[in-house]
């Protein structure tokens, strides 16, 4: 609840109005941008495993489920052994469903997307 000394500011004062509001709405836009950097973007890849990355990618591309399902046991193996965080195996491991239930495509732009966030 806004106190009426407040009340009373932002009724008789347009920049105290304007103030508020831009104060607001910049709350509001970091917050935003904090979410899309947080949930949007895949994370960073530890640059001794972006081979496998590459190898992912090319057993998406191949469509190649064997391939795919070595390389779910082998990211597995590495987030097992604390070698990917948590972050790391969720992104990678919803290329790996994509893929296992034939969504190429979805798995193919996954690939490009985790690629693309490592900086090469």
């Amino acid at each position: 609840m806004i106190g009426t000394d407040t009340q009373r500011f932002l009724s008789k004062n347009s920049f105290g109005r304007w103030l508020a509001l831009s104060c607001a709405v910049a709350v509001m836009a970091g917050i935003g941008i904090g979410l899309v950097r947080a949930f949007g973007e895949p994370p960073k890849i530890p640059a001794a495993h972006l081979r496998y990355v590459q190898l992912l990618s090319t057993a998406v591309s191949s469509r190649d489920a064997s391939r795919v399902a070595r390389m779910n046991d082998l990211f597995r193996s590495l987030h097992d052994e604390e070698k990917l965080t948590d972050s790391q195996w969720k992104a990678i491991g919803k290329i790996l469903d994509m893929a296992k239930v034939d969504q190429w495509d979805h798995a193919m732009a996954a690939c490009e997307k985790l690629k693309a966030a490592q900086g090469d």
